[in-house]
């Protein structure tokens, strides 16, 4: 199995590693602070190769500009690990050759293992340690956002006869997950790619962009149909996945000062709509990468909220959230949303209404609205070809 970030490829280690594995440790920076020794020779890393590195989860960490191999991160579930770990917990353990310190390479492995331990293995918490005195790998875990669990003195290690004090740090998958949905960068808009076009529409032009087309359901709807699961609840997903694949797509603006934000992932806000009154209530459902999950906790949302009238929007409260409505009375053919002029929102506006059947097909209206400092013609087409390619592999598995 191989896990890619956007700088690096994890992968199973290789007896063909061996030499590389040798060059990096043999220092005595590597080995020694981790509580494993010095590796005295190829032979000896082919040998840590074949005994400790060749479990499943264990994975070489190869930089993707060279191909070479760097470091290594793990996995260990009960009974491998160091850490007091329970049935349905895990442990991640690291390590990274000097010369690439100091570079954030771990923290993204480390953050890859998390989304595998958690969203992939079924993890209900995981734990890391690092030896007194190991103040870089400490740094790394904060990163990570593990926090201090407890301390273990006189605990053996790798190499003979020494002990060492260990601490543990710990991090739930509900910690995860409110993380990583609160996550985000500030953009350096000095070598932001559409630099010149975002001063052009932020101080000249202050607009947004919009394009209504038809998209093709009809295998999406068919397929939800054998499956037994909801044609909406699937589209959402996939229209979710489709815009958290891009940065241009999860942009927003900070008023406070005055920073353009890159939020880690984006969720949506769709509607219930209530026939006896004739209103709609605010659903607030996270995004989730893992279908099952994101299904069952929209599922979940969408009949909670069905028992409340009330509007209670929450704007303030969820800025990486975009609106997605579904139209559902008619099929259109377009439709416009207009924000007053000036005012940055820069996060996707999305509607869709009934799908019609044209040469047999289902073809269903699709409106996307960007602000124009952030995306153009292109951005939002990209939208629909990204939505197909997502609708054929979803399909597919």
């Amino acid at each position: 199995m191989e896990i890619e970030t956007k700088r690096l490829v994890l992968r199973q280690w290789k007896i063909t590693d061996a030499e590389q594995l040798y060059n990096w440790a043999k220092d005595p920076q590597v080995g020694p602070i981790a509580g494993w020794p010095v590796h005295k020779s190829v032979e000896d890393s082919k040998e840590i190769i074949k005994t400790v590195l060749s479990k499943p989860e264990t994975y070489a960490v190869v930089l993707k500009a060279s191909m070479e191999v760097v470091g290594s991160v793990g996995i260990m579930r009960q009974g491998e690990g160091s850490a007091p770990i329970k049935e349905g917990e895990a442990e991640i353990g690291y390590w990274l050759a000097v010369p690439f310190w100091g570079q954030g390479l771990i923290p993204e492995a480390v953050k890859a293992l998390q989304h595998r331990c958690f969203e992939e293995l079924g993890c209900s918490a995981i734990w890391c340690g690092y030896f007194d005195g190991n103040e870089k790998s400490k740094r790394v875990q904060e990163k990570c956002g593990f926090r201090y669990h407890h301390s273990e003195e006189n605990k053996a290690c790798v190499i003979a006869n020494l002990l060492r004090t260990e601490h543990l740090t710990y991090l739930t998958k509900e910690e995860w997950l409110r993380m990583d949905n609160e996550a985000y960068k500030i953009l350096d808009l000095n070598s932001y790619y559409r630099k010149g076009v975002y001063d052009h529409f932020t101080k000249d032009c202050k607009c947004s962009t919009s394009i209504t087309a038809r998209v093709d359901v009809t295998a999406l709807y068919d397929y939800s149909k054998a499956k037994g699961t909801k044609f909406y609840i699937n589209f959402l997903y996939l229209l979710t996945k489709v815009l958290n694949s891009r940065d241009d797509y999860k942009m927003v603006y900070r008023y406070q000062t005055q920073d353009l934000l890159v939020y880690n992932k984006i969720n949506p806000i769709h509607y219930v709509f209530h026939k006896d009154t004739e209103t709609c209530t605010p659903v607030y459902s996270e995004y989730f990468e893992n279908y099952e999950l994101f299904y069952k906790n929209i599922t979940s949302d969408i009949e909670k909220v069905k028992q409340n009238r009330a509007y209670n929007l929450q704007f303030d409260a969820h800025p990486n959230w975009f609106d997605a409505s579904y139209i559902s009375w008619l099929s259109y053919d377009s439709l416009n949303l207009e924000l007053p002029d000036g005012y940055f929102h820069f996060l996707p506006i999305i509607n869709w209404g009934r799908f019609r059947i044209e040469n047999d097909r289902k073809m269903m209206p699709l409106t996307i609205r960007l602000n124009h400092a952030v995306a153009d013609g292109y951005h939002i087409s990209k939208v629909y070809l990204l939505l197909d390619e997502a609708i054929k592999e979803f399909i597919a598995k």
